[in-house]
């Protein structure tokens, strides 16, 4: 009867020992799942499925191995089952957003830890020293079966986020924050329970008393050996926790959750207070939400940190243009060419600042100095043709316009700036080409609207002077181009051409027009009667005809 409960209280001890590791192995199966069906885009689908199977498999035939070959050794189930328990301390602190570094629990966290990795490698050395004649299989496979979990989980929340973070931003897909968070808050559940265990296993099994917690050994090499795992183990634990939350803010900023993005860099700044990059990134998100104060102050940060990063200098010298410091930008600007002449970036602003402060030969020598390093930059050639236009360079200006156009053929200004240039160089037909391409862009552009307005209207104007000076086919030619474009001038243009044509005595071709004026709406008949324009046909029978049928 005795041995019977003994067994029955070692079966359920081994299961309770099971639950957890069947829990976690079940979490991670289901969570690698979620993954390879969101990320399906990643051409990497079916093999995370295919790995995902083969992990669930070996973890059932490593516990079916556990079962018969190490079920008296309890205390290895535990070391787990504790580690589970290290990691919902984790997963709390999380939740209430204490600061690693100024954390008692944290310290914990460490501690406990820690305990459990020396733990650990004693337990294998004592199994070595017990099982010298049994093949090294069973050490090394639980070594595996133990050490692959604790690699997994620990770094989870830290290392694997931060990583999948990365491969979101690229692709810009809108993820849930529960894949970061949700798991751990989950995997708590397992630990209260994992702590429940362990603390029975401590009460009732009297080996652990024997062979490992009061085993003999050197206490001053045990406690530096601590000391020095403690110290490596809080080192790294802060800047994996750093790059988790810096990897999860740029996720989230690049998805415009920008203030869950705030407060991800405000969680790493926290833990590595000095790291120029995130600070870098939290005064960008700033900016991004018009905080323009909060964002300088951490790109200065940045730079007081990191003095040679010319992106934080870059940074700084747009918020101070935003400011409209220019004085203050170009400095920002400078300093980051004389940091790395070779970037693009630095010369194309400095040659914006430039060409506000009016040192508009300074201004070419920066754009030109940007685009020998960045041919395809369109802005740099668009902001270059600008100053050119002003410079009377049109040639040139229009060449970088077509170049700016033929890297983005979607760039809304550079076709109403290229169609202000065409239509001052009395291309008229290609200006209003620009402008309308600009509008199919982007219809409710107010700069294309009005340039095209103002451009249509002048050359409507032109096309009248044209006619009092008798230079009546230039004249036509240019209503008819301001007819293909504006459809709301029909009646007036038709009009007009008609008197043209009148006067060139071209009979036909006028009474074509006036009848399209007239199908357009024309009414004004009594000025019609009084207009000179007409008079060199007005006696002619088919136009007689035509104004009889009026009638």
């Amino acid at each position: 009867m005795a041995k019977q409960n003994t067994r029955a209280k070692q079966n359920f001890q081994q299961i309770l020992f099971f639950l957890p590791i069947a829990c976690f192995i079940l979490l991670f199966y289901f969570k690698i799942s979620f993954f390879s069906i969101y990320i399906k885009y990643l051409y990497l689908s079916s093999y995370c499925l295919v790995f995902t199977g083969i992990f669930f498999v070996l973890s059932i035939l490593f516990l079916i191995f556990s079962a018969f070959k190490f079920k008296k050794h309890y205390l290895f189930f535990s070391i787990l089952v504790i580690f589970f328990y290290v990691q919902s301390i984790t997963a709390l602190e999380n939740i209430l957003i204490l600061p690693i570094n100024d954390s008692l629990m944290a310290y914990v966290n460490h501690s406990l830890f820690i305990f459990v990795l020396l733990v650990f490698f004693r337990s294998i050395y004592i199994y070595r020293k017990h099982y010298e004649s049994k093949s090294y299989i069973y050490p090394f496979g639980m070594l595996l079966m133990y050490s692959f979990p604790f690699i997994i989980f620990y770094t989870h929340s830290s290392l694997l986020s931060g990583i999948t973070a990365k491969w979101y931003e690229f692709r810009n897909m809108q993820v849930q924050y529960f894949i970061f968070d949700g798991d751990l808050k989950f995997s708590q559940m397992i630990c209260a329970l994992g702590l429940l265990i362990f603390c029975f296993q401590i009460v009732f099994d009297e080996k652990i008393y024997q062979k490992f917690l009061f085993s003999k050994g050197k206490s001053f090499s045990s406690f530096a050996l601590f000391i020095i795992f403690f110290i490596i183990q809080s080192f790294l634990s802060n800047y994996l926790y750093a790059f988790n939350q810096q990897s999860i803010g740029r996720f989230m900023a690049a998805s415009n959750l920008r203030k869950r993005a705030i407060i991800a860099f405000q969680k790493s700044l926290n833990v590595v207070p000095r790291n120029n990059e995130t600070h870098r990134m939290l005064g960008t998100t700033f900016v991004s939400i018009g905080d323009f104060d909060k964002g300088f102050k951490h790109f200065m940060q940045a730079i007081a940190i990191k003095p040679d990063d010319p992106q934080a200098h870059i940074n700084a010298g747009l918020v101070s243009i935003k400011r409209h410091n220019f004085s203050d930008a170009h400095n920002f600007f400078s300093q980051a060419i004389w940091k790395n002449p070779q970037n693009a970036e630095a010369h194309h602003y400095l040659g914006f600042v430039c060409s506000i402060q009016n040192q508009h030969d300074l201004a070419i020598i920066q754009f030109q100095e940007s685009l020998r390093l960045n041919p395809d930059d369109e802005n740099a050639h668009f902001h270059l043709a600008l100053l050119l236009c002003k410079q009377k360079k049109h040639k040139q200006a229009l060449g970088h316009f077509e170049e700016a156009l033929w890297i983005n053929p979607d760039f809304v200004e550079a076709y109403v700036q290229m169609g202000t240039l065409l239509f001052q160089l009395g291309a008229f037909e290609e200006a209003f080409a620009a402008y309308k391409k600009a509008l199919h862009l982007k219809p409710d552009n107010d700069a294309a609207k009005k340039q095209f307005n103002v451009a249509t209207k002048t050359a409507f104007d032109y096309a009248k002077q044209l006619a009092v000076q008798k230079k009546f086919d230039i004249a036509i030619s240019i209503y008819q181009l301001v007819l293909k474009y504006r459809t709301d001038y029909s009646v007036s243009i038709n009009y007009n051409i008609a008197c043209l044509y009148a006067q060139k005595k071209q009979v036909k071709d006028s009474l074509e027009y006036l009848e399209k004026a007239v199908q357009m709406g024309y009414k004004d008949w009594d000025f019609f009667k009084k207009d000179t324009d007409f008079d060199a046909i007005r006696h002619q029978e088919l136009f007689v005809n035509f104004i009889n049928k009026q009638k």
